[in-house]
């Protein structure tokens, strides 16, 4: 099974994003980084 690294930013607006930047156009956004997490997570889902 292969790792891939996410890298987490929170914005000035206060809230997070999330991306693999082995993978361009792949993130995921949230008002938390749990939520930051799961959207990248659902993106992994419906493109995997």
């Amino acid at each position: 099974m292969n790792k891939l690294n996410a890298v987490v930013e929170k914005g000035s607006d206060g809230f997070y994003s999330i991306y693999i930047p082995e993978i361009p156009g792949l993130y995921g956004t949230g008002k938390t980084e749990t939520e930051a997490k799961e959207s990248l997570y659902q993106w992994l889902v419906v493109s995997g």
